[in-house]
């Protein structure tokens, strides 16, 4: 059974206006990457700059070469 989101032209302008990111964000942009495999569907996905999505990238890549 589908649900059908209500205004859901509103999200972008609410992702848009929020100050920063919160860490549960960067992780769901991080995963939607490495599922679609595909930058420019998770940037319309996202409303996340390109430069944003590959830096949040690269930061999650050397936390996990941390011990």
């Amino acid at each position: 059974m589908r649900k059908l989101v209500e205004d859901a032209h509103l999200l972008d302008e609410f992702i848009q206006e929020q100050p920063t990111y919160s860490s549960d964000f960067k992780a769901l942009v991080i995963k939607l990457l490495d599922q679609q495999q595909n930058v420019e569907q998770v940037a319309t996905l996202t409303n996340v700059p390109i430069r944003t999505r590959y830096q949040w990238l690269s930061d999650w890549n050397q936390f996990k070469k941390k011990p």
